[in-house]
């Protein structure tokens, strides 16, 4: 859902994303997004801090 939504532009403007209930390593879960061995590799920049997930210019908890 996370992908589907930053690839089209529509969606973007109508739904933000504010938090993520998972409870995996967020290393893993910004890795998981950008490198999708299905979808291919994420066009949009993806970062993490401590507790956010950065893609390109959201954060999201």
């Amino acid at each position: 859902m996370l992908r589907a939504l930053h690839e089209h532009v529509k969606l973007r403007a109508l739904i933000e994303i504010v938090a993520i209930n998972e409870l995996g390593n967020i290393e893993v879960e910004a890795n998981l997004l950008k490198y999708n061995s299905v979808h291919g590799r994420f066009s949009e920049a993806v970062t993490y801090s401590a507790d956010q997930l950065h893609i390109d210019r959201q954060s999201i908890r």
